[in-house]
């Protein structure tokens, strides 16, 4: 997924830059949608990134929690 991100960030700051050299407002407007739609999808990625890295620190976390409740019954 890490390529597919970098690729989506050069996307957007190519498109600006391609946009900023065209000559009319429908040419500049083209581009930077699409350069627009590249930071939506870079965006979505990123939060896709964290929710899965979330998921695995509480996994790790409710580990650690349930061998410490464990450990400490009975004493």
């Amino acid at each position: 997924m890490i390529s597919q991100v970098e690729r989506a960030a050069l996307s957007v700051c190519l498109n600006l830059q391609e946009g900023n050299a065209k000559f009319t407002q429908k040419d500049r407007r083209r581009f930077f949608n699409i350069a627009y739609a590249s930071q939506c999808e870079v965006q979505l990625v990123l939060k896709l990134e964290m929710v899965t890295e979330l998921k695995e620190l509480s996994y790790s976390v409710g580990g650690h929690c349930y061998r410490l409740q464990h450990r400490t019954q009975g004493h």
